[in-house]
């Protein structure tokens, strides 16, 4: 069904539009208590944006503006995790936030949704060009959301290299992209399935074309060897710009390397040359990424590192012989992946504010006896990372090794056990921090029940999860039957 123009298909972005709109006026009112309140009207209008969204599945692939975008089952379900993760996160962040000073504040905000809406963009996307709108919207608010720190020199030193290097891979894309015309004489991702399927174009110039592709997207997931301005990022960036920059970004790749691989890369000779590229960049980042991270004593940098060796299992997790088989694997992967993070993330805002940031692993010693709760938490959350049983991780990791057996890559499946053993170190030894470690808590952690509600109750979901994972499972395998 193809419709020019519908603007029920882009409620969402066109509510973040306007979303955006409002919190830029506010920004420039001399009303501070109201600002301060702000988060409140966030949190609220996300929940009305989620509810419509709930209401309005679409049963129908549907096309709009001159096929542009896509409005399918799957973008439907990426949206509902993003804005349940915009909600999570604006729970979280909000003590933190209102330590912080005013400006930085509402700047928070709106940068947030020009994130959003990016995200929302690429998810959506049947067209080249309007992915690469999504992606540009997405990298530069997270440049400038990268800056907003009270560490001024790391801050904007990370932000100004993520901006050179993110203009970098820019132009790989967009170099990828035009050698893709070139070769097919089309960039929607539709039409480029039947070009490829009929064998219509030149192949040369497509198998070209791929490398470029796949560059801009390791550098956009941050998988080795593109992965050089990871680490810095997260080390020059506040918690609360860390929450968000580390997982909304991770589901918008998900679609971005889904909708290309999609689009004809899994006919004929491109699988085999997608394969040996994800095969070497994910066994860069298994390795690399949790042998470096265990030598890490900061804090941030031990979760760059260690998101490095989950995007290479993500990587694994779209080698398969089939689409039916990778692509589901892969959502179920980084959809765990991106709930837990937030809840890391959360825990660790929790206990720091703006000016008094957690930094070291040591510095979380005693939070078992300052705070039981948070200190299970984090025990699971660790546990569910490092991926082992009973844990929605567990399940996840599973789930890609077996794909990769079933599909003739043993010795990657080896690879990815030996290593995510070889990673669970340092989880483990998060875990001996908070629970064995002599000596006293040093933040001052505030009681807030709404918080802890929340954070209690996204815990549960994860670990029922891990108990039942067969309900996460089959709801996502229907997504792409």
């Amino acid at each position: 069904m193809i419709e020019l123009f519908n603007i029920h298909n882009i409620f969402l972005e066109a509510s973040f539009c306007a979303f955006i709109c409002i919190t830029l006026i506010l920004v420039f009112l001399p009303q501070i208590e109201k600002n301060k309140n702000f988060w409140f009207i966030f949190f609220c209008s996300l929940i009305v944006i989620a509810i419509y969204l709930q209401f309005n599945i679409p049963y129908v692939e549907t096309l709009s503006f001159s096929n542009l975008f896509i409005n399918d089952s799957l973008s439907w379900h990426l949206k509902l995790s993003i804005l349940i993760g915009f909600l999570l996160i604006a729970v979280y962040s909000r003590n933190f936030l209102q330590s912080s000073d005013v400006n930085g504040y509402l700047e928070f905000y709106v940068l947030s949704l020009f994130l959003g809406l990016g995200a929302f963009i690429m998810v959506s996307s049947n067209h080249y060009l309007s992915m690469y709108l999504g992606l540009e919207l997405l990298s530069l608010s997270t440049c400038v959301i990268v800056a907003l720190s009270n560490n001024k020199n790391l801050n904007i030193e990370a932000s100004v290299k993520f901006f050179v290097l993110s203009a970098l891979s820019s132009g790989f894309l967009l170099f990828g992209i035009s050698l893709l015309y070139g070769a097919t004489g089309t960039l929607f991702f539709n039409e480029l399935t039947e070009i490829i399927n009929s064998g219509d174009y030149n192949k040369f110039l497509l198998s070209f074309s791929l490398v470029f592709l796949v560059s801009a997207i390791a550098f956009k997931i941050g998988v080795i060897p593109f992965h050089m301005w990871l680490p810095d990022v997260y080390e020059g960036s506040s918690y609360t710009s860390l929450t968000l920059i580390s997982s909304i970004p991770k589901i918008a790749g998900f679609a971005l390397i889904y909708r290309i691989l999609d689009a004809g890369f899994f006919q004929d000779f491109q699988y085999n040359d997608y394969q040996q590229f994800f095969s070497i960049l994910g066994i860069l980042s298994v390795v690399f990424g949790n042998l470096i991270a265990i030598a890490q004593v900061n804090l941030k940098r031990m979760i760059a590192f260690s998101t490095i060796a989950h995007m290479g299992f993500l990587l694994f997790s779209f080698i398969g012989n089939s689409s039916e088989l990778g692509q589901p694997v892969a959502y179920f992967y980084i959809f765990v992946y991106f709930f837990s993070n937030i809840l890391l993330f959360g825990l660790i805002l929790r206990v720091s504010s703006f000016n008094d940031q957690v930094s070291s692993i040591y510095d979380l010693k005693g939070l078992n006896r300052r705070n039981p709760l948070y200190a299970f938490l984090i025990l699971f959350i660790m546990l569910s990372l490092a991926g082992i049983p009973p844990t929605i991780g567990f399940w996840a990791k599973l789930s890609v090794i077996n794909l990769l057996v079933n599909s003739g890559f043993a010795y990657l499946a080896l690879i990815a056990i030996i290593f995510s053993v070889v990673g669970a170190f340092y989880y483990l030894r998060i875990i001996k921090i908070v629970y064995f470690d002599v000596g006293d808590f040093k933040y001052q952690i505030e009681t807030d029940k709404f918080f802890d509600v929340v954070i209690t109750i996204n815990g549960f979901i994860l670990l029922s999860l891990g108990l039942a994972p067969g309900l996460l499972i089959n709801m996502i395998q229907n997504i792409f039957v």
